[in-house]
């Protein structure tokens, strides 16, 4: 073992030496090969002393019906008799405990999941087993739930004495969860199991399926198993039951143990015909009777054909054993339980010469069987088949990892040179290319552009169109009469003739006679507010026609998908070549806030203002001759629009091929310089890609890997 720890040491420290060496080496180039091998050769040194370990355990399995005594018989077995492991209560209830050496003490324990509890739903359905309906409602209470959802759950106990206290609420008689565990694991750093591994098994005939599938496995890996069936209802249906199925795996050897001896006496001591019998006479009367009876079952399954002689040889122990906790703890002077003393008390009073031995017990022989197991498995351990094959297969895997290892090695050298030759070639047929294709690019934006453009101004002069009718329509002098005139009203006196009697003669004196009376009279005129309204929504409605019109004919997603398209064709692989013309490309024509100038409306309005409001028909006719001006003044704007937009397509085209030139420009200076580098780089890499693999033989030469 110390030679082995020490060549697995040596060979850790040559991997520890290389990643330390080469890590930034085999972080950048090599980190899954690198990955590989380290993994490989840990794992190797872990599962190698594991196999060693487990080659040297003995598994065994414990089965039995409920109360047939398992838990005290693994307590005296391995725990001299304490009261450490406790006791089921009913088959549904019984966990199956494993039970394994660690240095540190703790329990793990597994629940039941959504699966198991839709499995026993089912099984509930066509059961009278009252216990399925106890674990039902369990399942349903909050506190529960929460703790199943964990699935697992670890338990931290100081000592093996106070593990049954810590196993309380989870598989002792009255546990708050008892209902809702489905296995335990239990370690222990206690030396006597350092090499033993106890599977204690609610029974292979377990209602709760999941569970019994679980049993069956681990039975499946024993290398003994002690059948556990009790000395007052030896072999029963259910015993012969569970030992067929067991024998069908036929995974290990069969130990038949009558348990619980000292109860079959008590049940015989009832009788008065025995009273007075010679205790020693009495027992082996007893112990007789059930090796007969194991002999008959065993004659029973041959006959039937269910077993033949060799197999009875290789699977089931002939001979019977048997065991009495009460008569072992008696004889070694450890406390009884409640339980253990009727029966010892009774035995006490109505025999003869009661006396107790190792033969009496029934310990002795079964203790010899796992001395000679655990003395078997201990010698063949280092030279086991299983660890030689295992160290073999597992060797040969590791070195043909670094044998691949280092032919990556080489092909990534040769691989670095081959790219800066082609990074030269690449350079050059760059240059080539992109001066061959400049032109057909500028001539291509060229006539993206001027569709572009030719769409634009067909536009403008459409909107020019529009306005004109409006304005000419709007400003019509017939139609801005008709839309202004409105009624003006002229008051004034008249005198006419009194019609009274004395009038006449006042007239003819020349004294009056008359009287003055008002007179109201209608007439039309056009209304200068009314012209200015007029005006004023015009040219809010030319200024919004302008605005929404015009630039909506300048959307410019089309134009950057056909330009795209253009520069796809020619750098489809140049991703930064895409960026920096998509930044130019997002510089598209910029259309600016266009409406009839303020200094012109304020002139119109000044002129019309400056009329009366009551405007003649001439000051109407002079006022549509503004009409012109605004046209005029559209017109001029409009064409400076175009002339505008044709200046920032210039612009763009030049922008666009500028910067196709500038990033090429700056990739063959930055490949330029960097060629320069990587050589030098390379030089130094290459130099290191030589030791690591020379430190990689070294590796492979471990004498732990050349066996």
């Amino acid at each position: 073992m110390d030679k082995q720890i020490e060549q697995f040491e040596q060979l850790t420290g040559l991997v520890d030496g290389v990643e330390t060496k080469y890590s930034q080496i085999l972080s950048e180039y090599f980190p899954k090969e690198w990955d590989t091998v380290r993994n490989d050769i840990l794992s190797f040194k872990k599962n190698y002393f594991e196999k060693l370990n487990e080659a040297r355990k003995l598994r065994i399995g414990i089965v039995g019906q409920i109360k047939a005594g398992k838990s005290t018989f693994l307590n005296c077995l391995l725990f001299e008799g304490k009261d450490i492991l406790p006791k089921a209560v009913t088959p549904m209830t019984a966990a199956l405990t494993h039970i394994a050496y660690d240095d540190i003490p703790h329990v793990e324990v597994e629940f039941f999941d959504e699966a198991d509890i839709k499995d026993m739903e089912k099984e509930a359905q066509g059961s009278t087993d009252k216990t399925y309906e106890r674990i039902l409602q369990d399942v349903r209470k909050p506190d529960i739930q929460e703790l199943m959802k964990q699935k697992t759950k670890s338990l931290e106990f100081s000592s093996i004495l106070n593990l049954k206290e810590s196993l309380k609420d989870y598989i002792s008689e009255n546990g708050k969860y008892i209902n809702v565990v489905k296995f335990v694991s239990i370690y222990l750093n206690y030396e006597p199991i350092r090499y033993i591994e106890i599977i204690d098994t609610p029974g292979i005939n377990d209602p709760i399926v999941s569970r019994s599938m679980k049993t069956q496995k681990f039975v499946e890996t024993c290398d003994i198993l002690f059948l556990l069936s009790r000395a007052s209802q030896f072999l029963e249906t259910s015993d012969i039951r569970l030992l067929t199925q067991i024998y069908r795996k036929k995974s290990a050897k069969i130990y038949i143990v009558s348990s619980k001896f000292d109860s079959v006496l008590d049940d015989t001591l009832t009788s008065k015909k025995n009273l007075g019998a010679n205790f020693k006479d009495l027992f082996e009367k007893e112990l007789d009777k059930r090796k007969r009876e194991f002999s008959e079952h065993l004659d029973t399954y041959k006959k039937d054909g269910a077993i033949s002689d060799d197999m009875l040889e290789e699977v089931i122990d002939k001979n019977l054993f048997y065991f009495s906790s009460a008569f072992h703890k008696k004889l070694n002077n450890i406390p009884l339980s409640s339980d253990e003393e009727r029966p010892i008390k009774k035995i006490t009073e109505r025999t003869k010469d009661f006396t107790l031995d190792s033969y009496i017990t029934g310990f002795q022989p079964i203790k010899k069987v796992l001395d000679s197991y655990k003395e078997e498995k201990d010698a063949n351990a280092a030279k086991s088949k299983i660890i030689e094959e295992y160290t073999n297969s597992r060797t040969k895997s590791i070195k043909a990892h670094i044998d691949e290892f280092s032919g990556r090695i080489y092909d990534r050298k040769n691989k670095e040179v081959d790219e800066l030759k082609k990074d030269v070639i690449n350079l050059e047929n760059q240059k080539n290319t992109f001066n061959q294709q400049k032109e057909e690019i500028k001539n291509k934006l060229s006539e993206v552009y001027g569709k572009y453009l030719t769409k634009a101004e067909n536009q403008i002069d459409k909107v020019y169109e529009e306005i004109n009718v409006k304005v000419l329509s709007n400003l019509d002098s017939q139609k801005l009469m008709e839309n202004s005139q409105n009624t003006g009203y002229k008051e004034y006196t008249k005198k006419i003739k009194k019609m009274d009697l004395l009038s006449p003669l006042w007239r003819f004196l020349g004294l009056g006679g008359y009287e003055e009376v008002p007179f109201k009279e209608t007439y039309k005129y056009f209304d200068r507010d009314i012209i200015i309204d007029i005006i004023g929504r015009l040219i809010s409605s030319i200024n919004k026609d302008i605005d929404i019109k015009i630039k909506k004919t300048f959307e410019v997603n089309s134009l950057k998908q056909e330009l795209m398209n253009i520069f796809k064709q020619y750098r489809s692989s140049d991703k930064t070549l895409d960026k920096i013309l998509n930044r130019a490309i997002n510089l598209s024509v910029n259309i600016p806030h266009m409406e009839i100038s303020q200094d012109l409306a304020t002139s119109i309005y000044a002129e019309i203002n400056s009329k009366s409001k009551e405007i003649k028909v001439e000051d109407v006719e002079s006022i549509s001759q503004i009409s012109k001006d605004i046209i005029r003044h559209i017109g001029g704007d409009l064409k400076e629009l175009k002339d505008y937009i044709n200046h920032q397509v210039d612009e763009q085209i030049s922008n666009i091929i500028k910067a196709i030139e500038a990033d090429f420009n700056n990739q063959i200076d930055s490949i330029a310089k960097m060629e320069n580098l990587r050589k030098d780089e390379l030089l130094e890499l290459y130099s290191q890609f030589d030791n690591l693999i020379v430190d990689l033989n070294k590796i492979n030469k471990a004498e732990i890997l050349n066996k």
